[in-house]
């Protein structure tokens, strides 16, 4: 997904430039909001399982060893940098891609990432039209502002040009 975006930008520095400013930024905020706080259901402990019985000569059965403190023992766990393994994966059919059901499916994967996406997802959409409009509103603003200072400015161009020409006028006379 990362390297399309790569081989995407490869003639336009610029924007390769903004990509890799972008995906430290989104590394950063990853790790300080989101990576580590949840956990895979995968790689949970599971409780061990009840002893089984174990059927001797005699035809009394008799419990099999079960190790009590196993499910206190240290478990080996894989340190997964989920982002740096979401980045590596392939590219989705633009087409054909359903996000929340794409990001539904991983979550075990994914699990920190997961609800990365979902606070991501959870954004209102008309969040984002608002603050669309703010920034169409304070354009319109600006540019009231601008045309009230054009305004003013020939206005006082106006009064003295006709100053000028008044006095242009009065010194004609004089002479």
């Amino acid at each position: 997904m990362y390297e399309g975006l790569r081989a995407d930008f490869a003639s336009e520095p610029e924007l390769l430039h903004d990509l890799e400013k972008t995906k430290q930024s989104l590394e950063d905020y990853y790790k300080r909001q989101y990576a580590g706080k949840f956990k895979s259901s995968s790689s949970s402990a599971t409780a061990p399982s009840p002893p089984s019985t174990i059927a001797s000569k005699s035809g009394a059965s008799s419990p099999q060893k079960f190790s009590w403190t196993s499910r206190y023992q240290k478990r080996n766990s894989k340190v997964v940098d989920e982002l740096e393994e979401f980045f590596k994966l392939s590219r989705e059919d633009f087409d054909t891609c359903k996000p929340l059901q794409w990001w539904l499916g991983r979550r075990a994967q994914f699990p920190n990432l997961y609800h990365l996406a979902c606070d991501v997802f959870g954004i209102p959409g008309m969040f984002i039209h608002a603050l669309l409009w703010v920034y169409v509103n304070q354009a319109l603003l600006f540019c009231q502002v601008l045309l009230l200072l054009l305004r003013e400015f020939f206005l006082v161009v106006a009064i003295l040009f006709l100053y000028v020409v008044q006095v242009f006028n009065q010194r004609q006379s004089v002479y």
